[in-house]
């Protein structure tokens, strides 16, 4: 997902290719690694490029503690409610592709990235919600099934709408700050390539991805086996650390309007190239939000690779629903006698 706004730098330029300095139609500057140069030192990144780089830090350890909740009750979902777990996890895994393939990348462009990640990680979090108050539900009177059962669907519908947009935020997030990260390497004299820098974004978000997701995963066994709490404090733990990410995500850094900032000097000091620039960023806009809405289901229609691609994520989503609604929900509680679940979260 790349970002209407060119970035404000001038591209560097090889003595051997003159032309090489941008990619052709995207208002992207091509950077070059000088060999003399260590672009990754610290020491050489400025002021702004550490900030940028700090924000997406941040982004990423908030987005890894939401999501790490919302994979962790889905782990437990069939587990600790039974049937209607299976149907909560088919409806957030419906719910996520319906949004997915119509609306969410609309949400993403008309609210930006730092604030659909707000509403995503919100939404998430009424998922994780649901566990806790349909444990509530059943404490309180255990006639009133039905009623755990709406909870249930109902955070799963919410839940899954928000997942969608939260990915596809994280995306757009992502690629915005690492433009504008290598841009700022750039502007203090140091050459790097684009590609390096989103590799090195890539891998960092990785990293805290994965492991907050491990640690939370192993959190309800750990607070079982040491505490001995009870599944509705643990769910309520869970909700209580999906939702903190919301609020301290209002506090991160927005990158698209820190871009818009950098691209409205540009025009400042550019007066001759300005009055076109601005021209093709309102076609551009007014053209994204047109087709935003269907921008997934446009890119299966149109490029050839998305068929080859598709197999991966059929096979993934069957593996998931597998592993949580047979292996998390019957053979872990029968292998091992464990009828509290309680050792679902070390082996999912």
């Amino acid at each position: 997902i790349i970002s209407p706004y060119p970035i404000p730098t001038m591209s560097r330029r090889t003595a051997d290719d003159d032309n090489s300095s941008t990619m052709s139609g995207s208002g992207l500057p091509l950077l070059v690694v000088d060999a003399n140069a260590d672009g990754n030192d610290d020491e050489n990144i400025s002021r702004p490029a550490r900030k940028i780089r700090t924000s997406f830090l941040q982004m990423s350890a908030l987005f890894a503690i939401n999501h790490g909740c919302t994979v962790s009750c889905l782990g437990l979902a069939n587990a600790r409610l039974g049937s209607i777990g299976v149907w909560q996890s088919g409806t957030l895994y419906a719910s996520y592709t319906a949004a997915a393939l119509f609306g969410a990348s609309y949400f993403v462009k008309k609210f930006g990235s730092r604030n659909g990640l707000a509403l995503g990680m919100g939404m998430s979090a009424a998922y994780v919600t649901s566990f806790f108050l349909a444990s509530m539900v059943v404490e309180m009177n255990e006639e009133m099934v039905w009623l755990q059962d709406v909870v249930a669907i109902a955070g799963a519908v919410v839940g899954g709408v928000g997942s969608s947009i939260l990915w596809v935020s994280q995306g757009t997030y992502f690629s915005c700050a690492s433009e504008l990260f290598a841009s700022k390497v750039e502007e203090e004299g140091e050459m790097v390539l684009l590609g390096d820098v989103t590799s090195r974004f890539g891998g960092n978000f990785a990293f805290v991805f994965l492991l907050s997701e491990v640690i939370l995963r192993l959190l309800s066994t750990f607070l079982i086996e040491t505490a001995g709490l009870s599944w509705k404090i643990i769910f309520g733990l869970y909700s209580l650390l999906s939702i903190l990410p919301v609020f301290f995500m209002m506090g991160v850094m927005d990158v698209e309007e820190y871009q818009q900032h950098q691209y409205n000097n540009l025009l400042q000091t550019e007066e001759d190239d300005g009055s076109d620039n601005e021209d093709r960023l309102e076609d551009e806009n007014e053209t994204s939000t047109s087709h935003k809405a269907t921008a997934a289901i446009d890119l299966l229609r149109k490029d050839p690779k998305a068929k080859y691609l598709s197999p991966i994520s059929i096979l993934f989503g069957l593996s998931t629903a597998f592993s949580a609604s047979v292996l998390n929900g019957e053979v872990i509680q029968q292998v091992l006698s464990d009828p509290n679940s309680t050792y679902v979260g070390l082996y999912t």
